[in-house]
């Protein structure tokens, strides 16, 4: 299907501001484009809920003087968040807990829970109608249909051996395809879900040939600053990268970048200086998620 760029850029009198298509967030693109949950769905959606102000990652040194990493909470969790991120937040910062260290989570024995996570991410894209159904339960019609398939060969075989009629066992081996047939061919995504996918790998192509030239300078800090998470996502961040090493993070009035921090205290920091770290700080996060969900930890780039 080939579907004309939607423009990301919304214009109204107070500038330009960045939007995903059909309001998707970072998280739930990763999950309808791929139809999995992986680890970097979890991390981009960190970085955007400390894009939209609920929690806030700064570097701190760690044990060892090597480079540590904490994500705090800035803003109570409210109606807008869904119930997949409400869920995360929840893992990450338990009840009364404010700051967490990433390294706590690399310590031997020491794992974040997150088996339940991506039951809930497969219900948010059905409860949005980009799903049909859970892609796991299609998974497991086949894997059924399969076993009954096998199973109905074994009945055939012993049937035609002994009393000399397979009708039965044929009817099973019958059925069973037709299961194993089902989960392979049935749709998981609804013409919705199948449009967002095209319109999400517009976005990819935009993402990936961002030119600052054609932001007003004032309102490139905030485009950038709302696509980060799903240039990480969509494995744009080298390009997310090269286009905040020409933004002057001051030209909206207010040095830096107010979800990020960095351990520099150069008060002329550059927006290169601040996100340097950024990467390792991504790829360690995947690590911490995919060991806490059991889930495919995917590179950034």
């Amino acid at each position: 299907m080939a579907i004309a760029l939607a423009d990301p850029l919304v214009h109204d009198d107070k500038g330009a501001r960045f939007a995903a298509p059909d309001g998707v967030l970072p998280g739930q693109v990763g999950t309808v484009v791929d139809l999995r949950v992986d680890a970097v769905d979890l991390t981009a959606t960190i970085v955007d809920l400390a894009v939209r102000g609920y929690l806030w990652i700064a570097e701190t040194d760690g044990p060892g003087a090597q480079l540590d990493w904490q994500i705090s909470r800035r803003a109570p969790m409210d109606g807008l968040l869904t119930t997949y991120e409400t869920q995360l937040v929840n893992i990450l910062l338990p009840q009364g807990t404010e700051t967490v260290f990433v390294s706590s989570f690399q310590t031997p024995g020491s794992r974040l829970d997150l088996g339940g996570i991506s039951d809930t991410m497969y219900a948010d894209a059905q409860r949005n109608r980009w799903f049909r159904r859970s892609p796991e339960h299609v998974g497991s019609l086949t894997r059924y249909g399969i076993g009954v398939l096998l199973g109905g060969l074994v009945i055939t075989a012993a049937l035609a051996l002994s009393v000399g009629s397979a009708m039965i066992g044929v009817a099973v081996c019958g059925a069973g395809a037709v299961f194993a047939l089902a989960g392979m061919l049935l749709p998981v995504r609804t013409a919705r879900g199948r449009l967002l996918v095209a319109h999400v790998a517009a976005l990819r192509r935009y993402l990936g040939e961002l030119n600052m030239e054609d932001l007003e300078p004032t309102d490139r800090e905030i485009i950038l600053t709302r696509a980060a998470p799903y240039a990480v996502v969509l494995g744009q961040l080298d390009a997310w990268l090269k286009a905040m090493e020409t933004l002057d993070t001051a030209a909206d009035g207010s040095p830096g970048i107010d979800w990020y921090e960095t351990t520099s205290e150069e008060l002329n920091k550059t927006a290169a200086n601040i996100t340097a770290n950024l990467p390792t700080f991504l790829t360690i996060l995947d690590g911490v998620l995919a060991r806490g969900a059991h889930l495919q930890n995917l590179p950034q780039n």
